[in-house]
């Protein structure tokens, strides 16, 4: 599924996690590859622990070409 808007993805997958995949996919707007994405996300404290960072990177891996709206 693609999302569009903001809102049908917060309804899916929730706030927090819509939040973090946001600042995700601003990093790979930016130019960044995998690994800096998840340095920038650690060192912002957008989460807080490695187990966190996994698992939120694996869904932006299987969403980030759906995620439209940024």
């Amino acid at each position: 599924m693609t999302y569009i808007n903001r809102t049908d993805f917060v309804d899916d997958y929730g706030v927090m996690k819509t939040t973090v995949l946001e600042k995700m996919k601003s990093f790979e707007n930016d130019g960044c590859d995998d690994t800096d994405i998840q340095i920038k996300i650690l060192k912002g404290k957008y989460v807080k622990s490695t187990r966190t960072l996994y698992e939120y990177f694996r869904l932006f891996q299987s969403m980030r070409d759906s995620i439209k709206w940024i």
